[in-house]
């Protein structure tokens, strides 16, 4: 144990040197988080603000009823006789209303009578114009429906057969954890992210800089030096991950979040869970990316791969997102996608369940154990050693 304990401190301290490494690969624990509450933060305030519409209308004086329904719903319509598709493309206005002349001749025979409404739903600006249109419209349809039918003595109920009430039993932590699944790849990339440069630095790293042959030749064994080397690592990888958790906390109380019906509560026990699920995650990073580096033949080599391998946590998150995929026990015996699942419960509120947890934790663990132990026969190895 002295000689893994003085193999650890040597390795933590050559890293701590390459403070630019460092801080390049903790950056990443800083502006995800950020990037996010950004992106909350302006989709809420889109959520929260009534913007003043001004609705461009093609034969305004035939339909002068419509017209005052539709600003009475906070839209301000105004005459057009302009090429309407040419200023929708070149963005002078977001949507066109096109009212045809014999509006109010269909109108007073009760045939439906034709409006156009023209937009460019590749602008999300004007789609979402086109939107609003609609919906005050359809209120519009409806309402005048309903006159026509007390008029003709008939119960405007007769045309709703079904009568729907919906019922939503999502909880606010359940929708946080809907809104804030990417929050999820953040969190698992920062294991791989936070332990990359330390990874190369190790292995490929000192064989370049040929001081893993003299490091060999002590009276150390191969277990306490790779054990020494993995363990300062990993240590990094989690470094990364409790970053995450801090900013995350730090940044998203600024966010309006509960303008979208979510109560994000980072509590200390949801992050010590987090922190508990991402410790295996961050041992079995480790290894598998000083597995990766031992096998390249330079350093530059090396990166090229982990700079691919740091994808691997986005893709579990995409394939239950994509594919709509349904949890199951197996799902906790495969890496990374086991804690996924785990985050998913700890951000609806749920907590960690033992079994789960044990399930996830206890197979991620043998791997990365088993790739250790594969390791050390691989520095037993001339063509590791000298790179061949």
């Amino acid at each position: 144990m002295n000689r893994f304990w003085a193999v650890f401190k040597k390795e933590l301290k050559d890293s701590s040197r390459d403070r630019r490494s460092i801080l390049a690969s903790l950056a990443f624990s800083f502006f995800g988080p950020v990037l996010m509450a950004i992106a909350f933060g302006v989709i809420a305030q889109k959520q929260t603000e009534t913007e003043e519409l001004k609705l461009a209308v093609i034969g305004i004086e035939h339909a002068p009823d419509l017209i005052q329904f539709i600003e009475r719903h906070g839209i301000e319509p105004f005459a057009f006789d302009e090429d309407a598709k040419a200023a929708i493309k070149q963005r002078k206005i977001e949507v066109v209303l096109e009212i045809e002349p014999d509006f109010l001749d269909d109108f007073s025979k009760s045939v439906p009578a034709q409006v156009k409404l023209l937009a460019d739903y590749s602008i999300e600006k004007s789609a979402r114009a086109a939107r609003r249109v609609k919906a005050v419209i359809s209120r519009y349809n409806e309402e005048i429906g309903s006159l026509r039918l007390m008029v003709r003595g008939i119960n405007p109920a007769i045309t709703r057969p079904v009568k729907l009430e919906s019922n939503d039993f999502s909880t606010p932590q359940g929708r946080s954890a809907l809104i804030l699944g990417g929050l999820q790849i953040f969190i698992l990339m920062a294991a791989f992210v936070g332990s990359t440069g330390v990874a190369i630095d190790t292995t490929a790293g000192e064989r370049e800089r040929h001081s893993l042959e003299p490091l060999l030749v002590h009276p150390v064994s191969s277990v306490s030096i790779l054990a020494g080397k993995w363990l300062t690592t990993s240590l990094y990888g989690m470094l990364a991950v409790v970053l995450t958790m801090l900013v995350t906390t730090a940044v998203f109380p600024f966010v309006p979040l509960k303008s979208l019906g979510v109560d994000l509560n980072l509590g200390l026990s949801m992050q010590l869970s987090i922190v508990a699920l991402a410790i295996p995650l961050a041992l079995f990073a480790a290894a598998v990316q000083m597995l990766t580096s031992l096998y390249a033949k330079s350093f530059k080599e090396a990166q090229s791969y982990l700079s691919i391998m740091i994808m691997i946590p986005m893709l579990p998150v995409m394939a239950m997102q994509l594919l709509s995929l349904k949890s199951a026990t197996w799902m906790y015996l495969v890496p990374v996608l086991g804690q996924q699942q785990l985050l998913t419960d700890v951000m609806r509120g749920d907590g960690l369940e033992p079994l789960k947890y044990l399930l996830a934790s206890g197979m991620t663990s043998l791997l990365a154990l088993a790739t250790v132990v594969f390791l050390t026969r691989l520095l037993r190895t001339e063509r590791v050693v000298y790179g061949g």
